[in-house]
C-alpha cells in the first residue's frame, strides 16, 4: 500500500503553493496523504531525516521508497507514484 507524507510549515511559502497540488494528486490517485507540520511533529522530522520543507516522502508498505524536496508539479509527483507502483 502506498502513502504520501507531506512535510510542511505554516511559515513556508513553497509549502503553501504545494498544498493544493498534493490535494489534486490525492484526488486523482486515491493515495492517502499525511500532512506533517515540522514545527509540531519534530519526532517525525527526525524519524524520516527531513532537512527542509516542503518534502514529500512516498511510503510503500510503511517504508520510505521515494523522496522529493521543494515545490513539485502534479505531473512529477504522479510520475513518482506510478514509478513506485510499477
Amino acid at each position: 500500500m502506498l502513502q504520501l507524507l507531506r512535510f510542511h510549515a505554516t511559515w513556508c511559502t513553497p509549502c503553501k503553493q504545494l498544498a493544493p497540488v498534493v490535494e489534486q494528486v490525492k484526488t486523482e490517485t486515491g493515495i492517502p496523504v499525511q500532512d506533517i507540520d515540522v514545527d509540531k511533529e519534530p519526532d517525525m522530522v527526525d524519524k524520516y531525516g527531513v532537512r527542509g520543507v516542503p518534502t514529500l516522502i512516498l511510503l510503500k508498505d510503511g517504508e520510505p521508497v521515494q523522496r522529493m524536496a521543494g515545490y513539485q508539479t502534479k505531473e512529477r509527483i504522479i510520475a513518482m507514484i506510478n514509478e513506485t507502483k510499477g
